[in-house]
């Protein structure tokens, strides 16, 4: 069972960001070869790094709001990983925004907000 929650409006990213100290969201195009691809390392590298009010993971097809989350979050290329932090976009590992098929890179930053958000989680008991 995958922990990957499926989004179809950018009202429900904000939500879904806003409800989570860290939040990661998969942009994708299903015409897309490597999106295919991407989406099986991102599920993998989610499994198990949910933490329900602290973390959560999300994938949204862009196709299906008529293109206004990828113009409000500047998403230019997929397959895209954003992540946020409190409800704004943030940077991990020095980057805000993953681009592509990088799986050293995507199990990285999913490992890195595991362990903000294990901390915050840690911090808040």
């Amino acid at each position: 069972m995958t922990s990957v929650h499926q989004l179809s409006s950018l009202a429900e990213v904000k939500s879904l960001s806003e409800q989570n100290s860290y939040f990661a969201v998969y942009c994708y195009a299903d015409w897309l070869g490597d999106c295919r691809v991407a989406l099986n390392l991102y599920e993998q590298a989610a499994e198990g790094r949910s933490l329900p009010g602290h973390l959560a993971f999300a994938k949204y097809n862009i196709e299906d709001d008529g293109g206004e989350l990828a113009s409000e979050f500047g998403v230019e290329a997929m397959p895209a990983f954003l992540f946020f932090e409190g409800g704004s976009p943030v940077e991990i590992n020095g980057v805000a925004r993953l681009i592509g098929v990088n799986p050293d890179a995507l199990e990285s930053a999913t490992a890195t907000l595991h362990e903000r958000a294990t901390q915050r989680q840690a911090d808040e008991a």
